[in-house]
């Protein structure tokens, strides 16, 4: 987490809610791999090798990055997986080399006498453990106060970051085709050449009903938010996307958005009453018309489903197993 950087990330919700049960002292150190310059209370281990700036004095250590090498510091208490980086397009070479390295060596051992959580089925499997390590990621539960305030348009959202590797380009046109949809909006969109042929092909289609937002933040997203709002999840479906648990689904969902999926990506623990859940040539056009105009999501779902999914219920579970371990 290095300093300057959003709250938006499974580590920063996570401390941040730890912080409040008292977990963890506002003043503890935060090492951090990269370049950023340190300030206040984050420190730069480096990127080269980042677990040599962690000082062999330091204890109970949360290990929040597999690039900060697994098994490598005898301070570490809990180390949390999330996504797999040693197959992440958007990382580099060094530490996608730094995180294949941790998770051998936690299927190797290095997890006896540990906490070890992970954000998916897949990322517990990649270290040698089983569904009940899986600590999926939430939702912030402020956003319980952004009620719906969308108006009654057809409405597509798209919400970036969008890269060569993850996003599927095609399936972006396929549903964006597949009815005629009164506004399509882009968050975040980027600056890659693939992202910006999308964009052309759809402001072909859609002209100035193609709205284009450098940044939605949750306060934007709620007057988006209307009956007939729907969003795609528009990920290919591959090793890296299944390592996944999908942050979008929780932040659409607990703004009353309903999601459109790829089947194989949707967390396997939440309902997808409100799912649209599509599959590889599968034909959209009807039946996906006829679902944008089915019944939205209700208040009562939306705030049990905030409730049900929050940081900070992901925390309190991330301490009862930290009290199961002393």
């Amino acid at each position: 987490m290095p300093p300057g950087k959003g709250l938006n990330t499974r580590p920063a919700r996570l401390l941040v809610e730890l912080g409040k049960l008292g977990v963890i002292s506002e003043t503890a150190p935060r090492y951090f791999h990269g370049r950023a310059a340190a300030e206040g209370h984050s420190v730069s281990a480096g990127s080269f090798d980042p677990i040599r700036g962690v000082p062999v004095s330091a204890k109970a250590l949360a290990v929040l990055s597999p690039v900060f090498r697994a098994g490598a510091h005898p301070g570490a208490f809990w180390y949390d997986f999330y996504d797999d980086w040693a197959l992440a397009p958007d990382i580099n070479a060094l530490h996608r080399l730094h995180a294949a390295r941790s998770y051998a060596s936690m299927r190797r051992g290095a997890n006896q006498g540990v906490l070890v959580t992970c954000n998916s089925p897949y990322m517990a499997g990649r270290v040698g453990l089983d569904g009940a390590h899986v600590v999926p990621n939430g939702v912030d539960d402020a956003l319980a106060d952004h009620s719906p305030a969308g108006d009654d348009a057809t409405r597509l959202l798209l919400l970036g970051k969008f890269f060569d590797g993850r996003t599927d380009w095609d399936l972006i046109l396929r549903i964006a085709a597949a009815t005629d949809f009164d506004e399509i909006v882009v968050g975040h969109p980027g600056d890659s050449e693939s992202m910006g042929r999308v964009l052309d092909r759809l402001h072909q289609k859609f002209g100035e009903r193609l709205v284009i937002r450098d940044w939605i933040d949750s306060s934007d997203l709620a007057t988006f938010a209307g009956p007939r709002t729907v969003a795609l999840v528009p990920h290919v479906v591959s090793d890296y996307t299944l390592s996944q648990d999908l942050m979008k689904v929780y932040q659409l969902q607990g703004h009353g958005i309903r999601v459109i999926c790829p089947r194989l990506l949707w967390p396997t623990h939440l309902s997808a009453r409100y799912a649209y859940l599509v599959d590889f040539g599968a034909d959209y056009s009807r039946l996906l018309t006829e679902w944008i105009d089915s019944p939205t999501i209700d208040e009562e779902w939306r705030q049990a489903f905030i409730a049900d999914n929050s940081w900070a219920s992901r925390a309190r579970a991330v301490v009862q197993r930290m009290e199961a371990l002393r």
